[in-house]
C-alpha cells in the first residue's frame, strides 16, 4: 500500500514524509529544550500543518 502511494501519488507521499520529519524534529526540540510539547505543537505544527495540507490537497485535486 505504501509503495502504491509513492508511485501513484508522489506529491502526497512526499508531503507526508515532510510532515513526519517535521513532527520528529519538534519532538527532538522539545526534548532538548525546557518547553512542553503542547507549547510547541499547536502553534508550530498543528495550525500550519492543517492549513498547508488543506492547500496542497485542494491544489492537487484541481490538477487531477
Amino acid at each position: 500500500m505504501i509503495d502504491k502511494l509513492f508511485t501513484e501519488h508522489p506529491y502526497i507521499a512526499a508531503w507526508l514524509v515532510l510532515e513526519l520529519i517535521f513532527v520528529l524534529s519538534l519532538f527532538g526540540w522539545t526534548w532538548a529544550s525546557s518547553a512542553t510539547i503542547a507549547d510547541l505543537m499547536v502553534p508550530n505544527f498543528v495550525i500550519p500543518s492543517v492549513a498547508c495540507t488543506a492547500i496542497s490537497l485542494l491544489t492537487w485535486k484541481t490538477k487531477h
